[in-house]
């Protein structure tokens, strides 16, 4: 059972932001909690600390594992390649921050 919801867009994101943002359908998961109100207050948290995520926007998507809900906070969409390069940012500042997801 997965439930996607549209927390934020950015607003007028740069012509390279929203051309990469057309171009695909990944996403980055950049944290994975058990509330949607701290879902919010950790991407508020996670772009202030990391400036690669700072005006992206973000999906928080509700997953149940093992009969335990979760909010997925997940940057994009943007193409496999670009996902991949921010991933591998994030993990340089933050190991093990982040995981490619379509």
């Amino acid at each position: 059972n997965t439930k996607k919801e549209d927390v934020q867009k950015s607003a007028d994101p740069a012509p390279s932001e929203a051309a990469t943002a057309a171009s695909g359908s990944s996403y980055v998961q950049v944290a994975s909690v058990d509330n949607p109100a701290t879902a919010a207050s950790e991407w508020k948290k996670l772009s202030a600390k990391l400036p690669d995520l700072a005006g992206k926007p973000y999906r928080v998507v509700q997953a149940v594992v093992k009969g335990k809900t979760y909010h997925r906070v997940q940057v994009g969409p943007m193409s496999k390649d670009a996902a991949t390069a921010l991933c591998t940012s994030i993990k340089a500042k933050k190991p093990g921050g982040c995981l490619v997801v379509k």
